[in-house]
């Protein structure tokens, strides 16, 4: 969802689909957005803030190789977009987060965080409040999926 005009955005709601995008660039393309796109076009690029006021099941992902494997950088993408792309288009760093724990193949499905149920663990150096004022310093400690340990700092 590189560009979503008004009426793009209404056609989406409309069709009643989800949308997988990549917050991250917003910043990783800053300047080539500046110089290429029109001025009056700005406010419509990667949109986050109106997908989720017309409530627009919505996912994150990297586009990598095209774009950073690391997906903090995305979130601080989704929290703090430079000033001239829109800033309405901003995600709380809550909803930012939530972007990668929503289950991409399935958005509509709310996942829960509640004994016995299945999960994967992503456990961080820092506390909640930290990780959240600067993403870009996230450092993961260890990550396990379905139970196993796949990566130990």
């Amino acid at each position: 969802a590189a560009i979503v005009t008004q009426d793009a955005l209404d056609w989406i709601k409309q069709l009643n689909i989800g949308v997988v995008t990549q917050p991250n660039f917003i910043v990783a393309r800053e300047q080539a957005y500046r110089q290429d796109i029109e001025r009056d076009m700005h406010a419509n690029l990667w949109r986050l803030g109106s997908f989720q006021t017309k409530e627009i099941p919505l996912a994150a992902g990297s586009d990598a190789p095209f774009g950073s494997f690391n997906p903090w950088q995305a979130i601080h993408a989704a929290i703090r977009r430079p000033d001239i792309f829109n800033d309405e288009e901003t995600l709380s760093p809550e909803d930012a987060l939530r972007l990668y724990t929503t289950e991409a193949t399935n958005m509509r499905v709310q996942r829960n965080i509640k004994k016995g149920a299945v999960a994967d663990l992503c456990l961080m150096h820092q506390s909640r409040s930290a990780l959240f004022k600067d993403p870009t310093n996230a450092k993961v400690h260890m990550t396990l999926i379905d139970g196993k340990v796949v990566y130990k700092s």
